[in-house]
């Protein structure tokens, strides 16, 4: 308050009186914020007043809840305890009833061993020293209370080691006896016992050896002779492969028997190592087969002379084939061969699941290991990789044989009438799907691979290379040479030759465009052959297998580089000079015309009714003599041709609107014509040359505007802005200033 007073003037007075308005304004605002929240800080404190006193009662009641829990607990720690003396009690009391039961087996098992050998009931016997050896003998003694108790223990250990060990003689000399003699029922029953020994690692090595010899003995009972007892042609034609089959049926059929006992007396697993056993004398079999079969067919001396010949001839299969070899001798060998290769990848599947199937049961994750020794690093394994090997060189050469002799048969083409084919492609194509086909059979994931990837290098090089030829030099031999003059038959007979010429070269375009298709059907209905088998792989061979026949699929765009090309040759270099005179006749034909002028070219057309005629004559007799899909190719890049000739005409000419509208005619006459000639869709082909069309038919420059920009609609322009300028100027009745004014 003193402050105030000691204000005097007016400006000082009129801002304190400001600033305590302002301050005042504050404290309103706070009031009536208190104000507004009375109501409800009144409720919270009536709610406040009612929940004190059940604050005191629930303080009480866990106060009570705390001395129930600690009283709880200190009765289940007494519990607990109680329990525990129980329980070791419980175990001692056991120990001692197990001491107990010992010492009664112990002396159970003296008597039944003696009893048992008397009678001969080995089985019960061994039951009885099992029982023994599984006795602690240092803990049963210790539970005898007295000495003469102890010794009589002692003795009846020593008794039942000595009935172990005539036991155990007994049962390898009895067990000898029925190999010997050949008895399953009583070879069945000694192995049972081996393991109750505890000569479970004997009993496998009896077991291997006893299968060992049942699978030797019936080789040479039923299946060693069957190549010189053989009969019948087509059953000697696949012997060996039947007698490798017969090999692993005998095989599959002792597994599938013993697997069972095995795994019940020696325990999951132990099949694994009598299986190693049974293979290697498998291998030992086998291999006798193939040596036989080796000799027999004199395969391999076969094989190394092809080789031999394509490495000293390395062109012998293009310039002297069939010399020394009938390949048609060699079919019957391949179909051996295969047979052979899929019953042993079949026979090997049996044997990966059976052994996968233990290794599971077993539970023990390195039998993998032990799988993949007895299987890829067996000897049979070894031999039929260097079996396929051979298979594939001559199956190569067989394939290679066939396919040059099929081109060295084609056909004369003198006289062609009617869109030829050579007759050898669908031998070729028929020649690769038997010798593909043939792989598959081999269930060989390397053998197929390998064959896919021969039949893409045979069509790439050696096929590809016949009709790449055939095309040059029937190109280079007729390219001086009027070609339509010389269908229509009007040459010399001198000329006989040159036509021959001709029709190769137009039969070697449809050729390689029936090869381009070959190879998709081929490999589509080669995707449904290999449907299941691709099924069975794991994905590393799928992904091979699929990979080689992506690349014989790829083969097909090399033929269609034939036709391409062929058909450019033939188009720019046969075809188009004559056309292109009469395009060139477009600009000395006036187009800056009057209407008279545009009524007598409706009655007698200078320019189109001639080039449409001079096209029909030239492509009539490819027609004849192309296929459906290279004519409508070679009409495909004719019309490209001609727009590009014809769009240079056109800037060379000058118009007028009749002009335009009189070329307008000229193009949908032309459209019309090539249209109606090929099965393909040309009409984009002349997109430039209609929007050209379009231009010269503008009543004034800035009419373009219609057109273009947001105007366009539908219409895509395929001219530039320069290109609508420089048509626009070709219109002798447009002004230069108004087009360059024109924004685009």
């Amino acid at each position: 308050m003193s402050s105030v007073d000691l204000l005097t003037a007016v400006e000082d007075i009129q801002r304190a009186v400001n600033e305590l308005e302002l301050k005042e304004q504050q404290l309103n605002q706070q009031l009536d914020s208190c104000l507004e929240s009375q109501a409800e800080v009144s409720r919270k404190l009536t709610l406040l007043q009612d929940v004190v006193p059940k604050v005191d009662y629930l303080i009480k009641d866990t106060v009570k809840l705390d001395g129930l829990i600690k009283h709880t607990c200190d009765l289940a720690e007494n519990v607990s305890s109680k329990v525990r003396k129980l329980d070791l009690a419980k175990n001692r009391v056991n120990s001692a009833m197990k001491r107990v039961d010992d010492v009664l087996d112990l002396k159970n098992c003296v008597d039944g061993v003696q009893n048992a050998l008397k009678i001969e009931d080995y089985e019960q016997a061994a039951a009885h020293i099992n029982r023994y050896l599984s006795l602690d003998e240092n803990l049963v003694k210790a539970t005898t209370v007295d000495s003469a108790e102890e010794g009589s223990v002692g003795g009846a250990f020593h008794l039942l080691r000595e009935a172990e060990e005539h036991l155990k003689g007994i049962v390898n000399e009895k067990f000898d006896t029925a190999v010997s003699s050949n008895n399953t029922v009583e070879v069945e029953r000694f192995l049972k016992i081996f393991p109750l020994l505890g000569m479970k690692e004997k009993g496998k090595r009896k077991i291997s050896q006893y299968l060992k010899s049942q699978i030797s003995d019936n080789y040479k009972q039923h299946i060693e002779g069957l190549a010189s007892t053989v009969t019948n042609d087509q059953r000697e034609k696949m012997i060996y492969a039947d007698m490798l089959m017969k090999l692993y049926e005998l095989i599959a059929k002792i597994i599938e028997k013993y697997q069972p006992l095995v795994e019940t007396y020696y325990g999951l697993g132990n099949m694994i190592p009598i299986i190693q056993a049974i293979q290697r004398e498998c291998d030992n079999r086998a291999s006798m087969i193939l040596k036989a079969f080796e000799n027999n067919r004199k395969f391999n001396l076969t094989v190394l002379s092809i080789k031999r010949s394509s490495k000293s001839v390395p062109d012998r299969v293009s310039k002297n084939p069939n010399e020394r070899f009938d390949v048609r001798e060699f079919d019957v060998v391949l179909n051996e061969v295969a047979a052979m290769s899929q019953r042993s990848e079949l026979y090997f599947s049996f044997i990966r699941k059976y052994l996968q199937s233990a290794a599971e049961l077993d539970g023990v994750e390195s039998r993998d290991a032990d799988i993949s020794l007895i299987i890829r690093d067996c000897e049979l394994s070894h031999k039929m990789q260097d079996l396929i090997g051979n298979y594939i060189a001559l199956e190569n050469f067989y394939m290679q044989e066939i396919t040059t002799k099929a081109v060295g048969l084609s056909q004369s083409y003198d006289n062609i009438t009617g869109p030829v084919t050579s007759n050898y492609v669908d031998d070729i194509f028929f020649i690769i799907k038997k010798s593909i086909r043939r792989s598959l059979s081999t269930a060989s994931t390397d053998g197929i691979g390998a064959m896919l990837n021969n039949a893409a290098t045979l069509l790439t090089n050696f096929f590809n290379g016949i009709l790449s030829g055939k095309i040059k030099s029937s190109f280079i031999a007729g390219s001086s040479i009027d070609l339509t003059g010389m269908l229509q038959g009007k040459l010399q007979p001198a000329l006989t030759e040159t036509i021959k010429v001709k029709n190769s070269y137009l039969v070697t375009l449809n050729d390689a465009e029936v090869t381009s298709e070959n190879v998709i059907k081929l490999c589509k209905d080669l995707e449904v052959d290999f449907r299941t088998f691709l099924d069975k792989l794991d994905d590393n061979s799928r992904h091979k297998i699929q990979s080689c026949l992506n690349d014989l699929r790829d083969t097909s765009d090399v033929f269609k580089a034939i036709v391409n090309n062929g058909s450019t040759q033939l188009c720019v270099s046969v075809i188009m000079p004559k056309i292109k005179v009469h395009i060139d006749g477009f600009t000395s034909v006036s187009h800056d015309i009057t209407e008279e002028t545009f009524n007598n070219y409706e009655l007698n057309d200078p320019f189109v009714q001639n080039l449409i005629s001079c096209i029909s004559q030239d492509i009539q007799n490819y027609k004849e003599h192309l296929s459906t899909a290279n004519f409508d190719l070679l009409i495909s890049l004719l019309t490209n041709e001609i727009t590009t000739e014809l769009e240079n005409a056109i800037f060379r000419s000058t118009f007028n609107r009749l002009g335009g509208l009189q070329f307008d005619k000229e193009l949908r006459a032309l459209v019309s014509f090539l249209t109606s000639v090929t099965q393909w869709t040309i009409r984009d082909k002349f997109a430039r040359l209609s929007q050209i069309a379009i231009i010269l038919n503008l009543e004034n420059v800035n009419e373009i505007l219609d057109y273009w920009g947001v105007n366009a609609g539908p219409l895509a322009w395929r001219l530039t802005p320069a290109d609508v300028r420089n048509s626009l100027m070709l219109r002798v009745d447009f002004r230069r200033e108004d087009i360059n004014r024109i924004k685009l």
